[in-house]
């Protein structure tokens, strides 16, 4: 994967690349052998001009959209975040949603299986690689962020955001994931986890004694398939 040129328009995603957080992100995904360089580029207009991120078969190439930074800083906002949290919280959804779009790339440009829906297996594999680097409130604050943007839409499906929408069921699986990393540290999580999932809070509940094994089979099945593919 490589990084492209982009047209510098809003401080959420120049932060991203002044930052480094996008050449690391580039950086770690080179360690698997793809059959051809992936451009990764940022857009504010044209292609790219709507609250999104894709990686598109069609031309080999993983797309980050400017106005995606800012809606993700007002949702936070829009959710009690101050100034400084909601930067930070847009930093790590920025980090977790090009995490889940380089989980297609790799599908795509390995031609690797995955069972079930691809956009939960990319979640997973977002979850995997933050979770296991020691950053899970970036595994957190990507899934809450897409939740708290479709919430502004009233339960309408955005029609630029196609199979994307984020339910509280998909961040509850990320949830579950981080709780079952380490459920003795997290612990003390649970309580507000469940208020921000509100109704499917309970789901969480219960699902808690088993999320430790959750969590390790979906980092074994990321682990075995892409261990073939290491440079």
């Amino acid at each position: 994967m490589k990084r492209y040129a982009k047209q510098p328009n809003d401080k959420g995603v120049d932060a991203f690349y002044k930052t480094g957080s996008m050449q690391a992100l580039i950086d770690a995904m080179n360690v698997f052998k793809l059959p051809r360089n992936i451009p990764v580029v940022a857009y504010d207009v044209n292609r790219c001009n709507v609250e999104n991120a894709f990686y598109s078969p069609d031309d080999h190439s993983l797309n980050l959209c400017y106005p995606l930074a800012k809606s993700f800083y007002d949702s936070f906002r829009a959710h009690g975040y101050n100034d400084a949290d909601a930067g930070k919280a847009t930093m790590d959804a920025l980090v977790f949603t090009t995490l889940h779009e380089m989980g297609h790339a790799l599908i795509n440009e390995l031609g690797v299986g995955v069972t079930g829906k691809e956009e939960d297996a990319v979640d997973e594999f977002a979850a995997v690689v933050l979770i296991s680097n020691k950053k899970p409130e970036w595994a957190i604050n990507g899934p809450l962020a897409l939740v708290f943007l479709f919430s502004k839409y009233e339960g309408q499906h955005p029609p630029f955001f196609d199979e994307h929408a984020m339910s509280k069921q998909r961040l509850g699986d990320i949830l579950c994931m981080v709780y079952g990393s380490d459920p003795k540290k997290f612990a003390p999580d649970m309580n507000n986890w469940i208020k921000q999932l509100g109704p499917d809070g309970q789901q969480l509940v219960e699902r808690a004694p088993k999320c430790a094994g959750f969590y390790q089979q979906k980092d074994k099945a990321w682990t075995n398939l892409l261990k073939p593919y290491y440079r």
